[in-house]
């Protein structure tokens, strides 16, 4: 099987809620994302979930629509899933920082974040010695 990636995938530490439809019932899970694309993360949790089913991902930082787009047992009662971001194709962030963050330098180098995000970062890298530091190091850290 191919598969047609837009953009890295870097490595990432991001714990969130993500939330599903079980029919009438919404349910709310923990997971953990272990990498990120342009196009969406793959996550751990102990839930599984059906392929093809919408999902939201939230927590105080992030928010994210979705769709998964593969589920598979990891075999120690764990599931790997790939979420397809379906919101404008990226992440929110939902409060901005004075410095970047390795999280958000990740999501930036990943081209992960909503449009607005992405220009507000490139503006503040731009003048700001520090972060444009920081995500220098996280570059070469991640896409070496």
């Amino acid at each position: 099987m191919s598969e047609k990636r837009t953009g890295p995938r870097l490595p990432i530490e991001i714990s969130f809620h993500l939330e599903w439809q079980d029919g009438a019932i919404a349910k709310t899970f923990p997971a953990s994302a272990i990498n990120i694309s342009r196009a969406g993360l793959r996550v751990r949790m102990t839930s599984n979930l059906p392929v093809g089913d919408p999902i939201r991902i939230k927590s105080q930082t992030i928010q994210a629509e979705g769709v998964v787009k593969y589920c598979a047992s990891t075999g120690d009662e764990e599931y790997e899933l790939g979420l397809e971001i379906t919101s404008a194709g990226k992440l929110a962030v939902l409060s901005p920082l004075e410095h970047l963050s390795l999280i958000s330098s990740t999501l930036f180098l990943a081209e992960a974040l909503a449009e607005e995000d992405m220009e507000s970062t490139r503006a503040h890298v731009f003048k700001c010695h520090e972060c444009k530091t920081r995500l220098d190091d996280v570059a070469d850290a991640v896409l070496i």
